[in-house]
């Protein structure tokens, strides 16, 4: 069977991951980016190392087929104008605990309103909005391109 390209790109990224964090290999739970230390993005997967991979290929290899998509632009715009972009483990699950991963994961976008979250998970068949973040959104593409950000916006 053929390995999905953005699985193939992944893997290239997983050795690193893997040996700064032997303890998350094939774990499940929750993750967040960062950029200068601050929340940017919350996610979960059932293979935490693979899907921080994965996003890593997404920002800097041109072969992703997720690499033009509006999240990763704005992160690699960070990253090229000097920003520190981290990714940050925030939850393991055990296996019991797999089909709450939505539900902790959509806690974590509300306890730390992440820009580039602009939807939540879907919780019982029902994908739901945070509003906020449209605003936060803007206010990150601002941040990253070097224009203020005014208390009042």
């Amino acid at each position: 069977m053929k390995k999905e390209k953005w699985r193939v790109l992944a893997e290239k990224h997983l050795p690193y991951y893997e040996s700064l964090c032997p303890q998350a290999k094939n774990r499940a739970g929750i993750y967040m980016i960062t950029v200068d230390d601050v929340p940017v993005y919350v996610g979960q997967s059932k293979n935490l190392l693979l899907r921080i991979a994965s996003h890593e290929s997404a920002i800097y290899d041109k072969e992703n087929d997720e690499y033009n998509k509006t999240k990763y632009k704005l992160l690699r715009e960070a990253k090229e104008k000097g920003h520190s972009i981290c990714f940050e483990i925030l939850h393991y699950v055990s296996d019991e605990d797999l089909p709450l991963l939505d539900i902790i994961e959509a806690w974590n976008i509300d306890k730390y309103n992440p820009p580039l979250n602009i939807i939540h998970p879907e919780i019982n068949g029902h994908p739901t909005y945070h509003d906020n973040n449209y605003k936060n959104y803007t206010d990150f593409e601002r941040y990253i391109s070097g224009k203020a950000v005014s208390a009042s916006a």
